[in-house]
């Protein structure tokens, strides 16, 4: 199993990014605005919404009075918190990040398209890694379903073998879709840390957020709200090992990670960015330890 600890990313890494920052027009401290509209910021990559109406020089990163911070634009939702959030555009995405520091994996979640393409430099020199990813996640197992099963997507995707010697990558990333939008919830450049290996008997399951209401007829009615992943791993820590996981997981508490119980193909279900609630180990024999990890997918 890994755990992938993500670098905090901004936008001033990204040397390219193919998406328009035109969601809505740039705030003019000149205009007078209405309660609820909403404005840009090219400095700040991020969409502010007025809360009362009226004109301010203050630019509204400055002014929470008057304006409420609602979070990236979509050129670059892809590095806030929630996975829900997707940056997005028609047919395809290509953005470039310049690191400056190591890193040993990437992840991505909530991705939408049908290929997906990882290039990297040693600072705009040399080319240090290539690859491309289908994202067509679909069965075919008979004639009827070449031709006839639909597309599944792959949603998730992610990579433990980047080459980390480097100090500072130039990551250039390409999701294509030959059919509508390209987009993607969360882009990842991580750490990755092995934890021991995932027993049967680990569970993945679904935590639905939907809300069922009744009237005064005793007639009920269901609001579709988010669901998200919860998964259950029985791990198998050699002795040797046993303090650095502890310690490990001490330092990641409340820290939103990338988990993958299993990291060959076909396995995608056991991945989440999401957080840990708890980690146990039941002391059974003095060789190995048996633990069990408690996970939970934020939306």
């Amino acid at each position: 199993m890994y755990i992938l600890n993500p670098l905090t990313l901004i936008p001033t890494i990204f040397s390219y990014n193919s998406i328009a920052e035109n969601d809505y027009a740039v705030w003019n401290s000149a205009t007078a605005y209405t309660a609820g509209q909403k404005v840009i910021r090219t400095t700040t990559h991020k969409i502010y919404t007025r809360s009362i109406s009226g004109t301010t020089a203050t630019p509204p990163e400055n002014d929470t009075t008057n304006w409420l911070d609602s979070g990236y634009v979509n050129a670059y939702k892809m590095i806030d918190d929630l996975s829900s959030s997707q940056s997005s555009a028609a047919n395809g995405i290509v953005f470039t990040a310049n690191l400056n520091q190591r890193i040993s994996s990437l992840a991505f979640i909530n991705l939408v398209g049908t290929s997906l393409t990882i290039t990297a430099t040693n600072a705009g020199a040399e080319q240090i890694y290539n690859k491309t990813i289908s994202l067509d996640a679909s069965s075919v197992s008979s004639i009827y379903d070449w031709f006839f099963e639909p597309f599944t997507q792959k949603t998730d995707h992610f990579e433990v073998d980047f080459p980390q010697t480097y100090l500072n990558p130039y990551i250039t990333i390409t999701i294509l879709n030959e059919s509508g939008n390209a987009a993607i919830g969360r882009f990842i450049c991580a750490k990755s840390y092995e934890i021991g290996t995932m027993q049967y008997g680990s569970s993945v399951g679904i935590k639905d957020y939907s809300i069922k209401t009744t009237d005064s007829n005793n007639i009920s009615y269901l609001t579709k709200k988010d669901n998200v992943k919860l998964m259950s791993f029985k791990l198998v820590l050699n002795q040797s090992e046993t303090n650095r996981v502890i310690k490990l997981l001490r330092q990641l508490l409340s820290v939103p990670c990338v988990f993958i119980g299993v990291s060959d193909d076909g396995y995608e279900y056991t991945i989440a960015h999401g957080f840990y609630q708890s980690f146990k180990i039941p002391l059974q024999t003095p060789s190995v330890n048996y633990c069990e990890l408690e996970i939970e997918e934020l939306i």
